[in-house]
């Protein structure tokens, strides 16, 4: 059922970093290493996923509004499943 679910599908937005090139969508720059992000925000919390592409590394990053400050995260059985699609889309697993 959930085969090629994607973290879009699931709410959250997506910002591309690639220095060498312009991709269409929102698009911003830090540092010169090539990165995926997904960003997903409501009244009181900001969660991140970001995609490493030469390090093929994959980053958390949650943060409370209320709290002022940044706390671990849950990570659901979806978004782990659209994780694994999307390292399986960059080409970083073998199956």
């Amino acid at each position: 059922m959930n085969k090629d679910i994607t973290l879009e599908d699931l709410g959250y937005k997506k910002y591309e970093n690639h220095p060498e090139q312009e991709i269409n969508g929102p698009t911003f720059t830090t540092q010169d290493n090539p990165i995926i992000r997904y960003r997903q925000e409501d009244f009181k919390s900001v969660e991140e996923i970001t995609f490493d592409i030469w390090e093929k590394n994959v980053w958390f990053k949650g943060y409370r509004k209320d709290l002022n400050m940044q706390l671990p995260c849950p990570i659901n059985m979806l978004e782990i499943k659209a994780i694994y699609n999307k390292c399986k889309e960059l080409g970083w697993l073998d199956d």
